[in-house]
């Protein structure tokens, strides 16, 4: 009998194909209608000069892209310009102000940006297996400089590794993948989330299918090299056993790692003496199956605070948030502090399903994706 978080995955699987040809479908309806793109309006008129100057000073001169703040000159007429509403970009600054609002790239076309301020910047992978492809992406990380992201590539069996210039640019290309499909070390069979240190040198992975947590290591912080440095779990109950691990954190010092273990029914907590060691033990756990406070009905994502004593749970078959804490970063006794939200229901205070959290460092915030209900669901307290 397969697991609710197994039937889920399969029917993402299913819908890719979907997405695919509805895509495509989008492609020709643009061919068909005559639809512009490039450096031209609606009506075929040329794009509008700057927002670099207003047409007619030096400041709008160019005889290369590198010259205009747009990245855009008019080799032509030697003058920068910039794209209207629809007109097809690769960033922002491409785009021009209207009504005095810049616009912003939105998926390759410049739009008006949404009256709350956020907008797509870019977008990276399609659908495949080969090294810019992805097939399920079901977990992702990135560094603290925030120009590296590691992914959890599901179907694919294996992390991928991608990287960009710096922390404004939108040119996302990927560096490495590692993993291949199997049970043996340097193999995985369905990751499910990756954690990384803060120095980005070791890589910790929740290894769904093989039931364990796969730790993967590179020698310094350049390097495309990501080798297996060990394994901890098997298939089994016990408190050294692991069922189908989903949710995976790490303390800033890299001694400890929390695991939502989702057919146990519980969080799985483990330790290291050192940062340097391979020697993973289970220090504790907590939970067990059912609704009430302390019980758990398939744990799948989880976050931790960042002194280690407090931890949020997606309790996706409880359609819950289960809040757990401990005195002090010394002890191994976890209690429910509170739990909250429920379901199934689609009204603000509810879940359909929760598979994800993420807290925000002063712990006052949660971004929870409410699987069910297609949205993310943002809870705060005083």
């Amino acid at each position: 009998m397969h697991s609710r978080i197994e039937v889920t995955l399969t029917q993402w699987a299913t819908r890719v194909t979907a997405t695919r040809r509805r895509g495509l479908g989008a492609a020709l309806a643009a061919l068909l209608t005559g639809a512009r793109t490039g450096g031209a309006d609606a009506t075929g008129n040329p794009a509008p000069e700057g927002p670099c100057g207003d047409g007619t000073g030096p400041v709008n001169r160019c005889r290369k892209n590198r010259q205009c703040c747009t990245g855009i000159c008019d080799r032509s007429r030697k003058r920068c310009r910039c794209l209207p509403a629809g007109a097809s970009c690769t960033e922002s600054r491409n785009c021009c102000v209207r009504n005095g609002v810049p616009l912003a790239c939105t998926q390759g076309v410049c739009a008006v940006p949404p009256s709350n301020g956020w907008s797509n910047q870019t977008t990276f992978g399609s659908t495949g297996a080969g090294p810019d492809n992805f097939f399920d992406p079901y977990g992702v990380t990135v560094s603290p400089s925030q120009t590296t992201a590691w992914v959890a590539d599901f179907l694919n069996n294996r992390v991928s590794v991608w990287t960009r210039p710096d922390s404004k640019s939108t040119a996302w290309s990927n560096q490495t993948t590692f993993g291949v499909k199997g049970s043996g070390l340097g193999e995985l069979h369905g990751p499910a989330r990756v954690a990384v240190s803060s120095d980005t040198l070791t890589c910790w992975v929740t290894d769904y299918a093989n039931d364990r947590v796969s730790v993967w290591a590179r020698p310094d912080a350049g390097s495309a090299i990501w080798t297996n440095q060990t394994t901890f779990g098997v298939r089994g109950s016990g408190p050294n056993d692991l069922r189908r691990p989903v949710g995976v954190a790490v303390s800033g010092d890299q001694l400890m790692v929390w695991i939502a273990d989702s057919e146990n029914n519980r969080v799985s907590i483990w330790t290291r003496p050192d940062a340097a060691s391979t020697a993973w033990v289970n220090q504790t756990t907590f939970g067990a199956i059912g609704s009430n406070a302390t019980e758990f009905l398939t744990p799948i994502g989880l976050t931790v605070s960042a002194d280690g004593l407090t931890v949020w749970v997606a309790d996706y078959g409880n359609n819950r948030i289960s809040v757990w804490a401990r005195p002090d970063s010394t002890s191994t006794s976890w209690a429910n502090a509170t739990t909250f939200g429920s379901g199934p229901a689609d009204d603000p205070g509810s879940f359909f399903g929760p598979l994800d959290v993420a807290v925000v460092p002063d712990t006052l915030t949660l971004w929870i994706a409410d699987e069910g209900n297609q949205r993310i669901s943002v809870w705060t307290r005083p």
